[in-house]
Formats: structure tokens, sequence, C-alpha cells
């Protein structure tokens, strides 16, 4: 509907517009200075591959795969392209956030100008809700959330074109339409709820009749929608999001439901104690608290609500309607995650309730001229008041340490934040803190490997040997192939040069899940300090069929072919290994001693000279090059060699000058 406005209307409209973009900037300013968080933000960006590159391989898997359990490839490549402008500073992924919500709030502001008649008191409080609101935070001021605020942008396109298309009939904005719908998906599989909204918006334009015709017009919709939903389910169950043993039954999941339902309404009434983490309550006697039963009250009060406001205000109707509808998917009735509810969740929903509200300020309104006054200074002081709420819950998301500070200050009972708050201090070096975390996190759920082995973790980099090695083996216990856990504690016990046991730990890791070169690699040096060298040339051997361009394996299997007298295959390899990397001072040291030992003396010399060069102090050049000068005939060269070896202490020199130099 491209609607005629007068000039006048035309200049309220620009001037409401600025006034909406400059509140919303400056509410969330702080965001775009904001740290990334250790809360998925290194899956997603710090530590995710398929965003360091726009390659066709790389946006091949990003369409083909599952990021953390999700199918969102748009969000992908709009972070590679955060990339490919700033790297990894995060300015630049906040800014992107802050500008993608401040478009969402213009769309909100069109698309209720086309819903209802260009009504511009509704268009206004809508759209300042919508802008300034402190539940939107998390969506906009974490970077991980990209995809709320670009799925929500071609949703709410999506919904622009399909008014367009209801009200001149052109086919085209019915194809920009769908064309939207699937981006949306494609950012975000929340969007799936867009099919039904549209029979809300049939409903609202045309009155109940809801004609065969305009069902049919839907089934593109609806066939998009169930294809994605379904694709949703697949990474959910893949990722482990969707348990199939969660402990509540389907009644207390209904209660969970309802209580997060009125919690929403709660939270976009009144935005205040929100927290990035609300956890599923503890059990009382294996019960779960009377107040979530309690809450079971909400589903007979909105069933009144909507009966009452269907016909009376269809703008109520409409709005709470529209709410439900895009909330029902995250009331975890069916549970995906660990939380019971999230501010996240809220994003689009919330212009449903703004609706509500909008709609109610407007009926005060026209109760007369004091209603209308004191209900535009009543809305102001509550802009003002979620202004201010937002300014400072963006500094909340500021980092790790602040982000989860705050949480636990409200759920002091949730292991899995004390587990990230752990992480976090580990990152910053604070490894103590980070054990008290997860002592903390293990006390009220013993049962979770992945607290034990970020203990470990913890454990090792603060020098307890003995405490990481007891996280590890708690792991191990319990899940045999868990491999990181299996690495982590070969490394301790490679540490500690208990290589025997090392050994063993590769061994099995090598049976539950297989080793990759790197761990060849290091169960090859273990088998060398425990002088099994021609186990070590098989791991290596095996380490090179996957990497055959790795010059420490080359490196390795050179000095174990040494230790068995291969003295040719020991020089082959010390050749690859130099042929990458001519200034690499062991492969020149192991090549002349390989080369010492085929008497070709004059090499040899030559390779100890070139140690020498690179690494004066290098232990052992001097003894080696003297001897290899002594049975090249050069004996008073060779002797002075000897001598610089025993004048810096190397223990065999003080015997070879014994035996060679008469001294």
């Amino acid at each position: 509907m491209l609607v005629e406005v007068s000039l006048s209307f035309r200049n309220k409209i620009l001037i409401w517009l600025f006034v909406l973009f400059v509140a919303t900037s400056a509410a969330y300013l702080p965001a775009i200075n904001n740290d990334f968080t250790n809360w998925d933000d290194p899956t997603y960006v710090t530590a995710n591959p398929l965003i360091q590159s726009l390659s066709l391989k790389n946006m091949r898997d990003c369409f083909t795969g599952f990021v953390m359990g999700n199918y969102h490839p748009l969000t992908t490549l709009s972070l590679a392209l955060d990339y490919r402008i700033g790297g990894l500073n995060p300015r630049q992924y906040h800014l992107t956030n802050l500008i993608l919500h401040l478009l969402n709030t213009g769309l909100v502001f069109f698309l209720i100008f086309l819903l209802f008649n260009r009504n511009l008191n509704i268009v206004v409080v809508v759209s300042l809700l919508f802008g300034l609101h402190t539940i939107h935070v998390e969506s906009v001021a974490w970077v991980t959330e990209r995809k709320d605020v670009l799925y929500a942008l071609f949703y709410l396109l999506s919904l622009i074109f399909y008014v367009q298309y209801l009200a001149g009939r052109r086919f085209l904005f019915f194809c920009l339409s769908l064309a939207c719908f699937t981006l949306s998906l494609l950012s975000k599989g929340q969007a799936v709820t867009l099919a039904a909204v549209l029979f809300l918006i049939d409903y609202h334009w045309n009155g109940s009749s809801l004609s065969r015709r305009r069902v049919c017009k839907k089934i593109p919709f609806v066939v998009i929608a169930i294809f994605f939903g379904v694709v949703s389910l697949m990474g959910s169950r893949s990722s482990g999001a969707i348990s199939v043993t969660n402990q509540n039954n389907f009644f207390e999941q209904v209660a969970f439901a309802c209580f997060g339902l009125w919690g929403y309404f709660i939270k976009l009434l009144l935005p205040l104690n929100l927290s990035a983490f609300y956890p599923y309550p503890d059990r009382v006697n294996g019960h779960i608290p009377w107040l979530f039963w309690c809450s079971l009250w909400v589903l007979p009060a909105l069933a009144a609500t909507l009966v009452l406001t269907r016909k009376r205000a269809p703008q109520i109707f409409f709005g709470l309607v529209f709410f439900l509808i895009n909330i029902a998917l995250m009331l975890q009735i069916f549970p995906v995650g660990n939380v019971i509810m999230a501010d996240r969740f809220a994003y689009i929903p919330s212009i449903g309730f703004f609706i509500v509200a909008a709609s109610g300020l407007e009926t005060l309104a026209l109760r007369g001229l004091r209603h209308r006054y004191v209900s535009r200074v009543l809305f102001v002081a509550y802009l003002l008041m979620l202004a201010v709420l937002t300014f400072h819950r963006c500094d909340i998301w500021k980092d790790s340490l602040t982000l989860w500070d705050d949480t636990i200050n409200k759920h002091p009972n949730s292991f899995f934040v004390f587990n990230l708050r752990g992480l976090a201090k580990a990152i910053e070096k604070d490894f103590r803190g980070a054990i008290k975390d997860y002592d903390r996190a293990i006390e009220l759920n013993p049962g979770v490997l992945e607290t034990y082995y970020n203990r470990g973790n913890a454990r090792l980099k603060a020098g307890d040997d003995a405490g990481a090695i007891s996280d590890f083996e708690t792991v191990l216990k319990l899940k045999p192939d868990y491999s990181d856990a299996a690495v982590n504690m070969a490394y301790v016990l490679m540490r500690q040069r208990r290589y025997n046991e090392a050994i063993k730990t590769y061994n099995s890791l090598e049976k539950n899940t297989g080793l990759t070169a790197a761990l060849y690699l290091s169960r090859g040096l273990a088998k060398i300090n425990n002088a099994d060298f021609d186990g070590a040339i098989e791991d290596y051997n095996r380490a090179l069929t996957s990497d055959r361009h790795n010059p420490e394996i080359y490196l390795n299997r050179c000095y174990a072919f040494l230790k068995t007298a291969n003295f040719a295959a020991a020089v082959k390899d010390c050749d690859e290994v130099i042929k990458t990397s001519p200034d690499y001072t062991e492969a020149f040291f192991y090549r002349g001693s390989a080369l010492l030992g085929r008497h070709e003396y004059e090499r040899a010399v030559s390779d100890y000279t070139r140690v020498i060069f690179l690494l004066p102090d290098y232990e052992g050049v001097y003894f080696n090059r003297g001897m290899a000068l002594i049975r090249q005939g050069k004996h008073e060269e060779g002797c002075r060699d000897l001598d610089l070896a025993d004048r810096r202490g190397f223990a065999w020199a003080k015997e070879a000058l014994i035996d060679y130099c008469d001294r």
C-alpha cells in the first residue's frame, strides 16, 4: 500500500523517525565499546574458521552445516563480512548489531503504520517501545545474537511486503514477501512463526472471512516453514540441545511455560532484574515449587482476554495473538537448552505486547484532555526510565566477567553460570579464581563432566599437576572417549616424565576416537623418552600419512632413526626439514650426527659449523665437531673444539681430550 500523505504529515513522520533513531542510538551507545563474551562468541566469531574467509568452500559449508546445532548460514555470512571489514575488532560486530536494530525499529514504524491505518499515535508508541526497551539489550549487545536482529530485519520486511500485497494485489509484493521470509529463516529458525502471523494479518485486514483462495496462498509459506522447522529440529538434536531424557514431565513443562509466559509479560512491562540466564528451579523433595503450578492461571486469563477483545478491542486482540504466536515456540513446552526463558526470545514477540500497550494508552487518551496529558507525561517518563535502564544494561554486557558477576548476583545457584565465569577467569589468567568457581559449580551439580575438564585445565595452568590428573581421570572414567581430557591428561603425564602412563593414555584415546597427526607426534615423543625408538618411528610414519609437510614430524623421526643407527634414513628426514626450514638448528645438528655415523666427516663438520653460526651455545656441538675433525685428520682444530666443549662443561670432552689430545 503506497500511502499518499500530505506534506505536513510526511514531515511529522520524518521528525518522529529522527527522534526514534537518535533516542535508540543514545540508549544503546555503550554496547559499541563492549568486548566479546565467552558465551558462544568464540564458537560464532573469535574461533570460527567459517567467518575468516568468504571463499566458496566456506560459503558452501555455511549452507550445509550447523553451528552449535543451529542452521543460520546468512547470519554466519554477515559475521564473515564483519570479519572482512574489521577483523576481530569487537566494535565492528557491535556496530553492525546496533545498525540492524535501528533498521528494525524503522521497519516496525512502517509495519504498524500500514497495519493500523496511519494511526501515528499507535505507530510512535510501538516503535519507541521497540527501539528503547531494555529486554532487547541481549539481542543487540551480544554479538552471538546477530541471528536475532538479522532474522527480524527480513521478518519485518516480509510482513511489510505482505501487507503491501494485500493492499494492492500486486504479485511482486507477494514474491518479495516470500523471498524475505526465506532469508529470515536462513538467519534464524525462530522465523517459522511468520507463516502463522500471515493468517492473523489476513484476519485483521479482511475480518473473519478466510476463503480457500487466501488459505491456498499461504501454502508456499507453510511448506517453507515446515522444511526449515525440520532442519532446525535436526540441528538441535545433533547438538544435544533437545534432551530426550528431560526429567520434567509434560504437565510440569506446561507449568514452566506458563511461568515463562507470565515472566515475559512482567519483564516487558517493567524490565527490572533482567538476567542473561534464567535457570530451571531446584526441586523441593522431588517436586517443582508451588509457584510454578500457580502460574497456570495465566491460561484461563489469556483465553478470557482473547474472547473479550476479539470484537470489542481488535487492536488489543491482534497484538496479543501476535505476541502469543511468536513466543509459543520459545515457551519450552518441548525444552530446548537449559533455560526457562530468555530476553532474546522476546525480540519479535514484544511487538505484539507493545501494540497492546499503545492501544491501551490511546483508549486512555480518548477519555478527555486531562487523561491525554496524564498518559503522555507517564509515557515520556516511562520511556526515560527505559532509556536509562537500557544504557546501564548495555554496560552489563561489557565483558564476560561483568556479565557473569551480574548473573550470579541474580541466580547464585546456577552451576552453568559459575562454569562460564570460571572460564572467563581462566582467560584472564586468574586460575585460582577459576578453580574456586568450578568448585562451586561441581558442588551445585557434580554430574557435569565439562566442569571437571575445565577445572583440570585451570589446575594444569596453575601448576597443580596432581589436581589436574585427578580431574581428567574423573572425566575419562565416566566418558573414555572424551578426547580433549585424554589429550590434556597425556600432556600432564609427559610433563611429569611418566611416559609409560602417557603412552597408555594415548593408546586408550587411539582405541576410542583415533589419533590425529599431532597426537601421533606426541606419543612418538613419549616413546622416544621411553627408549622405544622403533615404536616412535611407527607413530611418525602414521603422522605423516595425514600431515606430510610438518617439519616437526620429520625432525623427530630423524632423531629416532639416528638412535637406531639408520643414518641414511636420518639424513633423508633432516634434508626434508632443512628444505623447508633452512635455519632449523636441531635439523643441522641431527644430520651432522647422522653424517658422522656414516663417516662423512667433511659434511658433518659443515653441518656443525652451521649450528654454531645459528646458535653458538648449542649443547654438544663443539664436542661433535671436534670428533669429526679429529677423524678427518685435523687434530689441532679438533682438539681446539674439544677444549671449548670441556670449558663449557660438556661431560665427555675431558675424556676425549685425554684420549685424542694427550691432555
